[in-house]
């Protein structure tokens, strides 16, 4: 286990200032505010105006059990989804409670979180027998790697840094081997069930502590293997049932995974695999070379793997093989290297169907096993010269990936020059022209948002949101048939969608329609009652437009 040992010698004037961690803390807060500096101005963007800023549920904290019993979308107004994700909104709320519903507050939350988990990283690496100095370049990478700042500038995107959190505290706290009591195992398994409920993907803990049990197998006496094993049994227990749970009680549409949509690559798990393996060069080009970034990414499957992208990606997967094989067989910390950044990926692998095909915020969890691959390359040097190399390389790279955070967190911190760049790169999306019309609207270049609404709507007519903003648009210029004519066409799409039943009593009532105003206000006041909304009260209200009822159900924007 030579890859263990440190070096021995006296220590540099680096290595004394980062014995105290007060000192590591202090850097990366400092580091990391500088690069998310520009974000703290930013608004909320895409799922941000739905999910936080006009969620009503996050608005109280009365609402904190019904949190944990119901979709994460449904103080949202949005029907149809199956994001299950508790403890994110109990944030939110707690935000709300304290600071009100102010984009930088959100953003402050999410860029702290980040910091710390900056440190955890540092910490688990030095309990994994890294050096201060090869600790803290991990740590390092994984603050300013700008593919990280999707979760992090992202509002929406807190479950990331949320879950994975949780995740490096327990994780951190079961492989310290110092105490191995019953009492720690209990408090494992709290951190374990604090990021399930944080996101989904939380759920390879287990995975990931088994990992670190494998690697430091050889330094456990008898009892402490049992208590680690048994642990390990624990958490996986616990897995098993949050997924019986997700699967049954907890699922909000019936269907297995976070999408309802069924398309070539929702349906067949070989398509969503060969996919991924395909998609393993975009990871890997924006972990060396993050140039592109952007959130609106193409969704295209894969139903071969036999072209250059699905060699390189098989080609990854068996070299990959066969070093973590080896790296295990000398209980070396390539294996845990490897072996975290197989096991984070394995929730977005195509194993269940998600709402994409792969998305930047994805490599959020697992670029902690890149972290732990630089600071075990970092230890391996054993000259002065090469590690100075190294160094001088590195530091290249961080100022790089720093200047790309900060360029990227501008474009955050502005919506329309967000969603612009995102056109760039995504010219056929209508949720982006969307997003982009309704910023337009704020600002009342109203000729600018119908125009890109209509455009919206041409590219892919499935979303009542859109019809919904582009009748507020109509009612705020005073053209009040289009405006209802686009509430009822929202409501065709999808006729549980509440924000275009309130537009139109809205409306009816700036233009006096009291008739069609009662109809409609007595479906809202069902549901502001809390009571069943039937078929019947749609109708009703459905009849209202010259084209007559629909018993259809849309579906959701997420």
């Amino acid at each position: 286990m030579s890859t263990r040992n440190r070096l021995k010698q006296e220590p540099s004037r680096v290595e004394v200032f980062l014995e105290d961690n007060r000192n590591v803390l202090g850097i990366l807060a400092i580091i990391g505010l500088v690069v998310y500096l520009a974000v703290l101005w930013g608004g909320f963007v895409f799922d941000d105006n739905v999910l936080v800023e006009n969620n009503l549920l996050i608005r109280s904290l009365s609402n904190f059990w019904q949190f944990f019993t119901s979709s994460s979308q449904t103080g949202a107004g949005v029907a149809g989804s199956n994001f299950y994700r508790p403890l994110q909104y109990v944030v939110y709320a707690l935000i709300n409670g304290i600071f009100g519903i102010h984009s930088w507050a959100f953003h402050l939350v999410s860029v702290s979180v980040h910091i710390a988990n900056a440190y955890l990283v540092f910490q688990l690496l030095l309990r994994l027998s890294r050096s201060r100095i090869g600790s803290f370049l991990g740590a390092l990478l994984f603050l300013v790697h700008p593919v990280n700042a999707e979760a992090v500038s992202y509002i929406s995107g807190i479950a990331d840094p949320l879950g994975l959190l949780f995740l490096l505290i327990g994780l951190i706290t079961f492989n310290d081997s110092a105490v191995y009591t019953w009492k720690r195992a209990v408090y494992v398994l709290i951190w374990s069930v604090l990021a399930l409920l944080s996101k989904e993907s939380m759920v390879i803990f287990p995975l990931l502590a088994s990992v670190l049990v494998l690697y430091q197998w050889e330094l456990y006496d008898k009892d402490e293997r049992r208590w680690r094993v048994s642990v390990v049994g624990g958490m996986i227990g616990m897995s098993l049932m949050y997924l019986v749970l997700r699967a049954t009680t907890l699922n909000f549409t019936g269907t297995i995974g976070l999408t309802g949509e069924e398309n070539e690559y929702t349906t067949n798990v070989l398509v969503r695999i060969a996919t991924f393996i395909c998609n393993i060069w975009e990871y890997v080009k924006m972990t060396v070379a993050p140039f592109v970034l952007y959130l609106e990414r193409p969704y295209v499957a894969y139903t071969s793997v036999l072209s250059l992208r699905g060699l390189f990606g098989i080609g990854s997967v068996a070299v990959g093989s066969v070093l973590a094989y080896r790296s295990f067989r000398e209980r070396t910390i390539l294996f845990v290297a490897l072996g975290w950044i197989a096991i984070a990926f394995l929730p977005v692998s195509g194993i269940i169907p998600l709402n994409a095909m792969f998305l930047e915020h994805w490599m959020y969890v697992p670029l902690v096993g890149v972290a732990i691959g630089v600071a075990a390359f970092y230890d391996s040097l054993t000259k002065e010269q090469v590690r100075a190399l190294f160094l001088s390389i590195f530091a290249c790279f961080l100022v790089f990936f720093s200047i790309r955070t900060i360029v990227r967190n501008t474009q955050w911190a502005d919506p329309v020059t967000f969603y612009l760049q995102e056109l760039e790169y995504s010219p056929n999306s209508a949720r982006v022209r969307n997003n982009l019309a309704m910023e337009y609207a704020d600002e009342e270049k109203y000729d600018a948002a119908i125009a890109e609404y209509t455009r919206a709507i041409e590219l892919y007519d499935v979303y009542p949101q859109t019809h919904n903003n582009l009748a507020m648009v109509y009612g705020a210029l005073g053209r009040y048939g289009d405006a209802e004519s686009e509430f009822f066409k929202a409501l065709r799409i999808d006729n549980t969608f509440l924000y275009s039943y309130r537009g139109l009593l809205q409306l009816y009532e700036q233009t006096e329609q009291t008739e069609e105003a009662a109809v409609v206000r007595a479906l809202l006041e069902k549901v502001s009652a809390g009571s069943q909304v039937t078929q019947e009260d749609v109708d009703a209200v459905l009849e209202l437009s010259p084209e007559g009822t629909t018993n259809g159900e849309g579906e959701s924007s997420e």
